[in-house]
């Protein structure tokens, strides 16, 4: 019997349960004191043969292969599970467009995904540890940095920075080409194996969407300055159309009740002159108008 309470904590550990484990232990331990106060107990008895002995010992060594042959099965199901899983998240990793990496607590780069490659033209060696920062625009590093910092502190973060593509620090002259990236990061769980200092981030390339806001941005600066100068255009030509038409009307007035303004010969030339002028310049302004919205069509 003491050789099958031996057995009895292996045969627990297949469950892959602590607690299934300690109980068996538990168990064990009590039927063994259990069985030696009752040979303490109980009067003595011839010892069996040996054809007992063998017998025993040969179940015991049958139901320990038993458990042997079940753990390996354990193990070898356990492997074969998580190789499957390993692919299959390889198999995104390769295939995604978004990149994704892991960092550590200072921000280095412990892992970057092969999408990597395509989207900064790098390897993951070259981006590892401080290659990945030492490609960030410098003005948009502090928030890069603080982006990484907060999401380890259990913030999610999502910031948006520059990043040097295709090209090397102190290269050939040439300009550097840098894109703009999004990044969503976000601490790793404390269940996890990566332990809670980690961050995992996910970038994607955005240069398209801020070139399209630029332009944006530049259409609407564009039609501000044009109302400007449509507001501008119309006070000037209401100032100019205004004063000679006021100059012609008042006058023409005056020249129409000159009997009660009793007004004399050379004044009457005077106004007419005026009236002249006025209409001359009146005309001009409209000349003025009209080739300019021959110009714009």
């Amino acid at each position: 019997m003491a050789l099958w309470l031996v057995l009895v904590p292996f045969e627990a550990a297949l469950s892959a349960s602590r607690r299934a484990v300690f109980s068996a232990i538990a168990i064990a331990a009590g039927a063994g004191v259990l069985l030696s106060l009752l040979s303490a107990v109980l009067p003595a008895q011839p010892m069996p043969g040996t054809a007992w002995f063998v017998l025993s010992a040969a179940g015991a060594l049958g139901y320990s292969s038993m458990l042997a042959l079940g753990a390996a099965t354990a193990l070898r199901r356990h492997a074969l599970r998580l190789d499957a899983e390993e692919q299959r998240y390889r198999l995104l990793a390769l295939n995604m467009t978004d990149v994704i990496s892991r960092h550590g607590r200072q921000g280095a780069t412990l892992f970057i995904s092969p999408a990597a490659e395509c989207l900064l033209g790098a390897s993951g060696a070259d981006l590892a540890g401080h290659g990945l920062f030492d490609r960030v625009h410098v003005a948009d590093r502090p928030a890069y940095l603080n982006a990484l910092a907060d999401a380890a502190a259990g913030a999610e973060r999502s910031v948006e920075f520059r990043v040097r593509r295709n090209g090397a620090i102190g290269g050939t002259g040439e300009a550097p080409q840098f894109i703009w990236v999004e990044m969503r990061c976000r601490a790793v769980d404390e269940s996890g194996a990566l332990g809670a200092s980690e961050v995992v981030a996910v970038m994607r390339d955005v240069t398209a969407r801020k070139q399209q806001q630029a332009a944006d941005a530049e259409a609407r600066a564009e039609a501000e300055r044009a109302n400007t100068a449509k507001g501008r255009f119309i006070a000037t030509m209401s100032h100019e159309l205004r004063t000679p038409l006021n100059a012609v009307i008042g006058f023409s007035d005056m020249l129409m009740n000159e009997d009660a303004l009793r007004i004399e010969q050379p004044r009457r030339l005077e106004y007419a002159r005026l009236i002249n002028d006025s209409g001359q310049h009146l005309l001009s302004v409209v000349n003025l108008v009209l080739d300019m919205s021959k110009i714009e069509s």
